[in-house]
C-alpha cells in the first residue's frame, strides 16, 4: 500500500510485513524484477544475444539462485558495520 506521504506499507494476509519478506517470497519462486513467467516477444533474441554476465543473471533467476546471491550481498554489506560496532563496544569498557 502506498501512502499519501510517499511511505509504503506491505501486507500479506492482513499482517504487516517488511519489503524484504515479499522480495524473498518472489525470489524463492524464480520470479524477480528481471524474471519472466511468460516469455515476451523479443525475449528469446535477448537471451541468444546476451553477454555472458547477462545470461548468468537470466539463468540464476530461473534456477532460484538469485535469492541466495541477494542474501549474501546483504550480509557482506552488514558484516563490516556489525564488526565495527562490536569492536567499539568491546574497547569502550
Amino acid at each position: 500500500m502506498l501512502l499519501r506521504d510517499g511511505d509504503s506499507s506491505y501486507h500479506i494476509n492482513n499482517q504487516h510485513v517488511r519489503r524484504k519478506d515479499i522480495t524473498d517470497i518472489f525470489l524463492g519462486t524464480g520470479l524477480g524484477a528481471r524474471a519472466y513467467a511468460i516469455i515476451e516477444q523479443g525475449m528469446i533474441s535477448r537471451i541468444i544475444e546476451a553477454k555472458p554476465e547477462e545470461l548468468r543473471i537470466f539463468l540464476e533467476e530461473a534456477a532460484g539462485v538469485s535469492k541466495y546471491r541477494d542474501r549474501r550481498r546483504e550480509l557482506n554489506f552488514a558484516l563490516p558495520i556489525r564488526t565495527t560496532t562490536c569492536y567499539a563496544l568491546m574497547t569502550s569498557c
